[in-house]
């Protein structure tokens, strides 16, 4: 459950208070419900509800929310602690499994069909805090990234060369859910 959770939050997971404690909240498009149902299973103890589909507006997706738990808020405490999610200084012992790493990839990962390059889309995070992850990437897996401007006034991602890329899809992919391997170049 512990990777799971470190690389949802790095992704696409939210931890907010709510009454006298942290729960966690979790949307996918309704693409990704296989991936969100096996999320809400990986996250067991932290009691999810039921898969919810909020189908009004633009993008419908499928959401759950955990109960308050107490491993929740020392998760906010070193994700949230200013407010705003970050990247904790302390990351490199953190994000050190190819599980939470394939977890990451699955939320936050985007591949180039067309070179095979990949991309991290880390758009909410600082300068300092991609070059942090960069650092991580690179002293736990031996990946090599860059970062990127996403587009004017959009942010930054961490790139992953082509060479890298298949670096990466080879550490992450006993990990890579069936429904989730388009993330992955084609040659795996």
């Amino acid at each position: 459950m512990e990777e799971t959770l470190l690389g949802t939050i790095l992704g696409d997971a939210r931890l907010e208070w709510h009454g006298r404690g942290v729960r966690l909240t979790l949307n996918h498009s309704v693409n990704q419900k296989g991936y969100i149902e096996w999320k809400r299973q990986e996250l067991t103890p932290l009691q999810p509800s039921p898969l919810f589909l909020n189908a009004n507006g633009l993008y419908p997706f499928w959401r759950f929310v955990t109960r308050i738990d107490p491993r929740l808020q020392a998760l906010w405490n070193i994700f949230y602690g200013s407010g705003d999610k970050r990247v904790p200084e302390n990351i490199e012992e953190l994000l050190t499994t190819p599980n939470a790493l394939a977890v990451w990839l699955m939320d936050d990962g985007t591949l180039d069909r067309r070179q095979g390059s990949m991309l991290f889309e880390t758009q909410s995070y600082s300068h300092s805090e991609i070059e942090s992850l960069q650092r991580c990437l690179e002293r736990n897996f031996g990946i090599a990234t860059n970062i990127h401007q996403s587009g004017i006034g959009r942010g930054l991602r961490l790139y992953v060369p082509v060479k890298e890329a298949r670096r990466l899809a080879e550490i992450v992919s006993p990990f890579i859910l069936p429904e989730m391997r388009y993330k992955l170049p084609l040659s795996l």
